[in-house]
């Protein structure tokens, strides 16, 4: 449990993902290799797809639900004299399944998942229940922001089965927004209109993890409400346009015309009164982002899409594709490489780099950099040791090549 909450919170609210095609058996594999390290008893018999099953996935996150589910046997079913461990191919989806033969689960871990409310277990092994409702309940968040469903549930025959689904193919969402609204039933309403309309989310519900998450996700647009319970948003602002041109809306209450001009004085795109309608928020949108695109336009080619041998990376749709295949990076990702094709030919150095992908107050530690560099040549790259679209120029920092170079 406690590894799962620290995870989510270094995460932020809403269970941030960093997905990536991974092949699920290897997921699996590596889970159980490590659980029986732990434990000798009880053994896991193991049951995946003979061909290769990939989805796109947080793996570190993935990995850590089936540990926790495993773990859950062995703290919560000591009478189980088995594991199983399935996966299969089921439509548009990868199933997975871990089933013992203890006892099941007690009715209020159920009811409490099936209702998403907080996890409160009477009885004598209150404590251990809990944990293990806190658990699933964790679980569950992760695999729906994956987009796929979580189900537990005592079989028929006996025993807890926890079953959940992953989708094998990517949203492709073109644009990510984070909402900053300390309301959560109105940061959650618009988070649904949002996605409905396939736009990625992320959520804040104060002022100091709205500040982390500008610079570590890199959002498109960021939707702002004034009155938050740590700092004002103008605060925010203020601070956000000192580095990070983002376009920024701002949801308030406030609606005297000295409020409105202070905020657009402030750096705010546009200035929204609450309460307003969905068709003009998403309008108001939809605005920001083509009049940003368009800023950006004017210092990449015509078109918007840079071209070098078989790379392609599409500034406008914010795709990238080799050899005319589609490759799935992160927004992280996807800020490195515009920036790099951005100066093709030139040597970038790392604090270059990171103060334009994280902002200027941003730790100098190359690490982080060096971790994403390695994703990407893994994903772009035949041989991402003998790299041909990224080079290094090791203790300064990194060049894409142009195609004079190629």
């Amino acid at each position: 449990v406690e590894n799962l909450l620290s995870i989510t919170r270094m995460n932020g609210e809403g269970t941030v993902l960093n997905k990536q095609p991974e092949v699920v058996e290897e997921v699996v594999a590596d889970v159980v290799r490590k659980f029986r390290s732990h434990f000798r008893e009880p053994p896991v018999r193991v049951q995946v797809p003979e061909e290769p099953l990939e989805a796109p996935m947080d793996p570190i996150l993935i990995a850590q639900v089936l540990s926790n589910l495993l773990n859950n046997v062995v703290h919560h079913a000591q009478s189980a004299t088995h594991i199983d461990l399935r996966v299969w191919k089921e439509g548009e989806c990868a199933v997975f399944e871990v089933r013992d033969d203890g006892p099941g689960f007690s009715p209020a871990v159920l009811n409490a998942l099936s209702g998403g409310g907080p996890i409160d277990i009477p009885g004598t092994r209150a404590d251990r229940s809990r944990n293990m409702g806190i658990g699933l309940s964790v679980c569950l968040s992760i695999i729906r922001a994956h987009g796929g469903q979580l189900r537990a549930q005592t079989a028929p025959e006996g025993g807890a089965s926890v079953r959940f689904t992953l989708p094998l193919q990517e949203v492709p969402y073109e644009h990510s927004i984070l909402i900053v609204e300390d309301e959560r039933g109105i940061s959650d309403f618009i988070a649904t209109v949002l996605t409905a309309n396939d736009y990625s989310v992320l959520k804040a519900r104060d002022g100091q993890t709205a500040l982390s998450l500008i610079p570590s996700h890199c959002p498109d647009l960021v939707l702002l409400d004034l009155g938050l319970p740590d700092m004002d948003g103008l605060a925010i602002l203020r601070s956000v346009r000192e580095w990070s041109t983002v376009p920024i809306l701002v949801l308030s209450a406030r609606d005297h015309e000295r409020e409105k001009v202070e905020a657009l004085d402030a750096g705010a795109d546009d200035y929204i009164t609450k309460p307003f309608g969905i068709s003009e928020l998403l309008a108001r949108i939809r605005t920001a982002l083509r009049h940003a695109r368009s800023a950006a336009g004017s210092s990449l080619a015509p078109s918007g899409v840079f071209t070098c041998g078989e790379l392609s990376i599409d500034h406008g749709r914010r795709r990238v594709k080799i050899s005319g295949r589609e490759v799935h990076v992160t927004q992280i990702e996807f800020k490195i490489l515009a920036l790099l094709s951005q100066y093709a030919g030139r040597v970038l150095s790392y604090d270059t780099i990171i103060k334009h992908v994280w902002g200027p107050h941003a730790q100098g530690n190359n690490q982080i950099l060096r971790v994403n560099m390695a994703n990407i040549r893994r994903k772009i790259e035949a041989n991402p040791a003998e790299p041909v679209y990224i080079l290094t120029d090791v203790g300064v920092g990194y060049r894409m090549v142009d195609n004079e170079s190629m």
